[in-house]
């Protein structure tokens, strides 16, 4: 076990974005200074926009000391030897989710003497005889009273160390999970960080933890936010296309064999990954005919894409063979996917959008058919929060109609009367359609189709 975690340091490259001005020294920069996120990110534009960026890569090998993956294994190997429950779990399991020094791109530093400060007279309350839902409910109990979320954290040039978070007291969900996840392991807790890259029914993704209890069973809870009992990230109104779990190892078949970097979508760059979405949703298998005749011939991998914050973000891949690619355990709630490929950082389209339904066995293809000589729409701007949102325009609200053919095209643009109804002419049957203000930012606009005069929005 111990050469499992020298093997694997050697592929972990964290990478630090450095601020240089001109004088060659490095700028000093924390969102935390600003009032919001907006701020933070303004003023980080204007620093990256006046100065030289210099990007660092820490590699394990170099940053991570064989004296000190020698002391963390033993300190594991302690805990293993205290608890029937560790001894016997199955050899990978513990080194995945149990012996790892780290839980994702975060930034290294020796973070041992900080938990056992933070800690210190705490866990060792809980001896071997109580269950690791509760020891995992008090230790996330106690984090959650030093940690918070925080969504200036967003600003930040690097994934913080487990120390620079819990010295700061705030991050992202991505720091909170990664803490989250090496506390429960340095106390012996196998526990994992699982994400949703991108969803499909609103902007961004986001990362939680998961803890492996007696059974056999995985259970997720919010890091330092929320527990098991009160996790409410997937519900029947989220839409997950994929759900992955972070391993400490790489997971040569978690990225699409023979794709050079630059043509890589960014939700594969690390390969430390495994699929889990049938343990979250409900899932189907899709096959679906390549038809961009332009780029079929020459492509070996097809993407499957959502919409999210105003773009098509890749969720997941599949090779093509005999002109066809099927893609395997796909979150199947009412999700809008397009088939596409993906070349030198853009994602182009490869067939027609298309819904896959809980509860039909095939998905449907979303094309146009026919032309409405008018229609009237009366709300915009549809997602999931903790509810569904609905946005109504007011008189004067100058909006443009986009439907969906191989591209975003104009059906028009109206300028809302007193009546508050959105009322264009001459629109494409049977299309997926977007709409666009001139008054507000677009960034959570939902798309939608249209089935007897109603919005349907995805």
């Amino acid at each position: 076990m111990l050469n499992f975690l020298h093997q694997n340091k050697g592929e972990i490259v964290v990478r630090e974005k450095k601020i240089i001005d001109h004088n060659g020294n490095v700028i000093p920069f924390s969102p935390y200074q600003y009032k919001t996120l907006y701020d933070a990110k303004d003023s980080l534009s204007h620093l990256l926009e006046a100065n030289a960026v210099f990007v660092c890569c820490h590699a394990d090998s170099e940053m991570v000391s064989d004296e000190f993956i020698q002391k963390h294994a033993n300190a594991v190997y302690q805990k293993r030897e205290e608890s029937v429950f560790l001894r016997q779990l199955d050899h990978d399991v513990f080194c995945e989710y149990v012996l790892p020094y780290r839980a994702g791109e975060e930034k290294f530093i020796d973070y041992h003497q900080e938990l056992e400060k933070r800690f210190r007279g705490f866990v060792g309350c809980l001896n071997q005889d109580v269950l690791l839902k509760d020891k995992a409910r008090a230790i996330n109990t106690k984090l959650k009273e030093i940690l918070e979320f925080d969504l200036r954290s967003h600003a930040q040039l690097y994934e913080p160390s487990v120390v620079e978070v819990l010295t700061v007291g705030v991050g992202s969900c991505n720091s909170l999970t990664a803490v989250t996840a090496q506390t429960m392991r340095y106390f012996g807790i196998p526990s994992a960080v699982d994400e949703c890259p991108v969803w499909a029914h609103r902007n961004s993704g986001h990362r939680w933890n998961a803890f492996l209890t007696e059974n056999g069973e995985w259970i997720p809870f919010s890091g330092a936010e929320a527990n098991p009992s009160e996790f409410d990230v997937i519900s029947d109104s989220t839409k997950s296309p994929k759900i992955y779990r972070h391993t400490f190892s790489s997971q040569k078949s978690f990225q699409p064999p023979n794709v050079n970097n630059e043509n890589l979508p960014p939700v594969f760059k690390y390969p430390n990954r495994v699929d889990v979405t049938h343990e979250y949703v409900s899932v189907s298998n899709v096959e679906i005919e390549i038809k961009n005749s332009d780029l079929r011939q020459e492509q070996k991998i097809a993407y499957l894409a959502v919409f999210n914050a105003e773009q098509w973000s890749i969720a997941a891949w599949a090779e093509i063979e005999n002109g066809k690619a099927r893609f395997a355990n796909m979150g199947n709630n009412h999700i809008v996917y397009l088939p596409c490929f993906y070349e030198k950082g853009k994602v182009v389209p490869a067939g027609s959008p298309f819904i896959l339904k809980t509860d039909e066995m095939t998905f449907v293809e979303i094309r146009v058919d026919d032309m409405y000589p008018n229609i009237n729409l009366y709300c915009y701007n549809k997602f999931f929060d903790y509810q569904w949102n609905i946005g109504y325009p007011s008189e004067g609200n100058k909006i443009e109609l986009f439907f969906w053919d191989n591209e975003w095209v104009s059906c028009g643009i109206c300028v809302v009367k007193d009546d508050k109804k959105l009322i264009f002419r001459n629109v494409p049957k049977g299309a997926l359609y977007l709409l666009k203000s001139f008054d507000w930012e677009n960034t959570w606009q939902r798309i939608f189709t249209i089935e007897d005069g109603e919005q349907i929005w995805f």
